[in-house]
């Protein structure tokens, strides 16, 4: 999958439009192991998130029982279902008319007039289920799928499947035998020349193609509820995983509930698409929306965006590091910093990389000698500038030169030394003459600027410019 694609995903995604048939918010009470609570919806994408046992299944049970569960399916869970105690209420829209649905201990005590399409994939109890009846519980496999046309999947899901997995598929193929209750599927597959089955697939591809078969299958508008996708697949293959069925939501219009323990699910979600359980003395709480962020670290899913510091060129980068390492190490240690080549390029980046990115904030960070011309609106990310009215390769030559003493003794050469190298430099442009200096000293140029910039540093007012700098980066980011 291009990232193109993905991108375009995510921003239509977060576009404002929402879906005409979907869940708006799930008020209960009275359920055993749960705080009483009312659950908003405001994303088409939702995951439910939490350590174990503090009721994401059960979240997701009060959405089966509403919209999938038959009678049959019901009266097998009942000795173990939470559900079946309490009051339930779910406010919807289906086909953007409002309804509003009860269940009373279990019981529907209010169905809406119309019904709101509805699928539900546990990929991890399914995978098992369906690989264990293929290898145990029939005798032949030709017999079993005679007479049943296969579903092949086209190149499009050919090459999503191979994105998801890491594999790199030439045919896929799923039978789909209605004839057994629950209905199974009999997977068919070709990598890199070698056909193989269900029987000897790893049963993360079997997840992956069960849960791509059932949203190929899901019809528009439909509300997809979906537990704990990333059993048995690697980091890498769930972040793509989460990537596809950001995907599938835009282009079918899906209403989408998810819980997860993922981190890489849950690292491209913003704070309003995803709901976290917490568990209390009184039962699992459903967490406030200020609390959020502190809980998704306690629970080992990181929400906070990264920052990425744009600088105009390498020594304006190395400044911002050398600043950020002396006065807020923690900020530098979560952050990118880059340099391409300008204050244009840095201006361009502004205001054409995408306001809505939900893991990334970016910062222009311009030279001192930018702060009267550089344009600030509310479009664009914003920008800070380093210290000083002069760029900084220009203050550390004009440092160099009325003080060598000062510039040497941080270096650690002598006076003498320092000066014989840099005698003849005077009339090199400043951004040139940095290179040269450490050329001539025998200095690579990290230790010639860390020794610069030390020196450099000395002066108070310098140092109160540094300071005010990684406070404007930390209030930026924070």
């Amino acid at each position: 999958m291009r990232h193109a694609e993905i991108s375009r995903a995510y921003e239509d995604l977060r576009s404002g439009k929402a879906r005409s048939s979907r869940v708006m918010s799930i008020k209960y009470e009275g359920i055993s192991g749960l705080s009483d609570a009312l659950l908003t919806f405001h994303a088409p994408i939702t995951a439910i998130c939490g350590l174990n046992g503090v009721g994401k299944s059960t979240i997701l049970s009060i959405m089966r029982r509403a919209f999938v569960s038959t009678e049959e399916d019901l009266e097998k869970i009942k000795a173990h279902d939470r559900t079946c105690s309490g009051e339930i209420t779910i406010d919807l829209l289906i086909h953007n008319e409002r309804y509003q649905l009860n269940i009373a201990n279990g019981v529907m005590a209010q169905i809406p007039e119309k019904k709101i399409n509805a699928i539900f994939v546990d990929t991890s109890l399914e995978s098992t289920t369906q690989q264990n009846f293929f290898r145990y519980e029939i005798e032949s496999i030709n017999d079993t799928i005679n007479g049943t046309d296969p579903v092949k999947f086209s190149q499009k899901e050919i090459s999503m499947l191979s994105y998801i997995t890491g594999k790199s598929y030439s045919s896929v193929e799923v039978f789909e035998l209605e004839g057994f209750l629950p209905v199974k599927y009999y997977i068919k597959v070709c990598e890199r020349g070698t056909f193989y089955d269900i029987k000897t697939m790893s049963l993360g591809e079997i997840s992956c193609v069960l849960l791509m078969q059932a949203l190929r299958k899901a019809q528009k508008n439909s509300l997809v509820i979906i537990e704990e996708p990333e059993t048995y697949i690697s980091p890498v293959a769930q972040a793509a995983l989460m990537n596809f069925i950001v995907v599938q939501s835009v282009e079918k219009n899906l209403s989408v509930v998810i819980s997860t323990h993922s981190p890489n699910l849950v690292k491209k979600l913003a704070e309003n698409e995803i709901a976290i359980l917490y568990q209390t003395a009184v039962g699992s709480q459903l967490a406030e929306k200020k609390e959020c962020a502190e809980l998704l670290h306690t629970i080992g899913l990181e929400s906070k965006s990264i920052p990425v510091f744009i600088t105009e060129d390498r020594l304006g980068r190395e400044l911002a590091k050398y600043i950020l390492s002396k006065f807020d190490i923690a900020l530098l240690l979560k952050s990118d910093l880059l340099d391409i080549g300008g204050e244009s390029k840095i201006t361009s980046m502004r205001e054409l990389f995408p306001r809505y990115a939900q893991r990334v904030t970016v910062v222009g960070v311009y030279d001192g000698d930018q702060k009267n011309r550089v344009e600030e609106s509310q479009g664009l990310w914003p920008a800070v500038f380093l210290p000083g009215d002069v760029p900084m390769e220009e203050a550390l030559k004009q440092m160099a030169f009325n003080d060598p003493g000062r510039s040497s003794r941080y270096i650690g050469i002598t006076p003498q030394q320092f000066s014989i190298g840099n005698h003849a430099l005077q009339g090199l442009d400043p951004h040139d003459w940095i290179y040269e200096l450490g050329r001539n000293l025998g200095l690579s140029f990290d230790q010639l600027l860390r020794g610069l910039l030390e020196a450099w540093l000395e002066e108070d007012r310098n140092r109160i410019e540094a300071e005010k700098f990684a406070s404007s980066l930390r209030s930026i980011v924070n």
